[in-house]
């Protein structure tokens, strides 16, 4: 072989082998520098928030020049309430549970840009006895979650301080908010105005089923889930009788149940057949059978819940500690829970008959810093909220300290997580390096897509304000 081949040869082989230990310590299974090149590099679903003052809206009392100021914003999307943000569905208006302004917050949304604007009207908010100018309601102290009926023509909330949830009419042109009459507020406390209700020991955070006739409420304290009955034209709530008002475990009056200890998140199968609680005190996800009329059950083996490492009468799951939030995939296959112990998202597949079962190896969870079998992640530090686009594509994880947003990309054939590389893996403000900057994130807890799936909306509860993000990239709605 010619001298000049020889010496070729060797400086390639010098080469590979000089490579050869960086190569292996990048591919050691859960190491950081393993998942960081592991991250996918798709532009889908990069986050920008909007410019200047459309990035935000923020609440008068703040001296914040970069936001857009509305009333009645104080402490939107609390720590306790993980659905405190609702788009309608006709993408017309963005509605907000403000725990401090004992208020829902009404803001007109621009179907094109995304952009927020609250009128000047008192239909801009509802709040109790009428402060800050807004209308006024019954039964708000404490506002946490709420839900629009997927007919876009009714709003229920649910309200810690009022041991309340309240029911409202909306007016599709305006956003306006009108209370029910009778039927507009019911309570487990003494209260002018509203009806006695059962399983609503500290109502955390609430839903509607997929058919949009009966309301779930899942309360923190006294681990319970309770069910009200709604006339769909109406818009009217009653609690069925006996047992079949609530499941909990250890409330008197309502069915047994188990792993609910902590309620804080609630989802439903796209079938509307199963729901499915995040349980933080339990480290758990409770998994309630929904029968014809909206009564639920728990069964009696294993599959009735799924909690963070073997317990008795419980499937064994991993980094469930401090169970947050639950968000299902648009293909009805795919469950994820944020987990605010574990600093991590978890993801599921959900099976006929209500079942449940986490996805094997790394793929099972996404976790703040890495862990042992489970796939690494940053900026998640305390994981309150998440949503999956309404293409399928991506998943966004909001984290309440220092206050993030995390941008996942999600395989729609799988269900799988990666969390996208460089700085577009996350969002924040300027005093979190290696993420694209943000403002008005402090505190942040929830977060709503839009119908079209082309705008995200996160409440940061510290900051009194509702950041306003385009998907960029963003595929039509699947």
């Amino acid at each position: 072989m010619p001298k000049k081949a020889l010496f070729s040869l060797a400086a390639t082989t010098a080469l590979i082998l000089a490579a050869t230990p960086a190569t292996q310590a990048q591919s050691t299974p859960g190491s950081p520098a393993a998942e960081a090149a592991a991250t996918s590099k798709s532009n889908e679903g990069r986050l920008r928030q909007l410019p200047a003052k459309t990035g935000c809206v923020a609440d008068r009392s703040r001296k914040n020049k970069r936001c857009t100021k509305v009333r009645a914003l104080k402490t939107p999307g609390p720590i306790k309430g993980s659905r405190a943000i609702a788009v309608s569905p006709d993408g017309k208006h963005v509605y907000v549970a403000s725990q401090a302004s004992n208020a829902i917050t009404v803001l007109n949304r621009n179907r094109k840009t995304g952009a927020l604007k609250q009128s000047k009207q008192r239909h801009g908010c509802i709040s109790l006895n009428g402060s800050s100018k807004c209308r006024s309601a019954v039964g708000l102290a404490g506002p946490n979650s709420l839900t629009i009926t997927p007919d876009g023509r009714h709003l229920y909330v649910s309200s810690q301080t009022a041991k309340s949830v309240t029911a409202f009419t909306r007016d599709k042109k305006t956003g306006r908010l009108t209370q029910l009459t009778p039927d507009g507020c019911w309570t487990t406390v003494p209260l002018d105005g509203c009806g006695a209700a059962r399983g609503l020991v500290d109502p955390d955070v609430i839903i509607t089923d997929p058919d949009g006739r009966h309301i779930y409420v899942g309360s923190f304290i006294g681990g319970s889930v309770a069910t009200f009955d709604r006339d769909p034209k109406t818009g009217s709530l009653q609690q069925p009788s006996g047992s079949a008002a609530c499941v909990a475990e250890g409330l008197p009056g309502c069915a047994p149940g188990r792993a609910l200890q902590g309620t804080e998140g609630l989802t439903t199968s796209r079938d509307g057949n199963t729901i499915y609680t995040a349980s933080a005190i339990s480290n758990a996800i409770a998994i309630l059978q929904r029968n014809v009329t909206g009564g639920l059950s728990q069964a009696d083996d294993s599959s009735g819940c799924m909690t963070n490492g073997p317990t008795t009468n419980c499937l064994t799951g991993r980094s469930l500690v401090k169970a947050d939030a639950l968000v299902t995939a648009p293909n009805g296959r795919d469950l994820y829970a944020t987990t605010l112990g574990s600093k991590s998202i978890s993801s599921f597949r959900m099976g006929p008959n209500s079942t449940l079962q986490q996805k094997p190896g790394i793929e099972g969870c996404l976790v703040n810093q890495g862990a042992a079998n489970c796939r690494f992640g940053l900026k998640m530090s305390s994981p309150e909220g998440a949503v999956v686009s309404a293409d399928g594509r991506n998943v966004y994880v909001v984290s309440y300290k220092p206050g993030t947003i995390a941008v996942l990309d999600r395989d729609p054939r799988d269900g799988s997580l990666k969390q996208k590389a460089g700085n577009e893996r996350c969002l924040a403000g300027d005093e979190v390096k290696g993420c694209i900057q943000a403002r008005a994130l402090a505190g942040a807890t929830t977060i709503a897509n839009s119908p079209n799936g082309k705008h995200i909306y996160v409440t940061a509860s510290k900051s009194d304000a509702i950041s306003v993000f385009k998907r960029i990239g963003a595929k039509r709605k699947q």
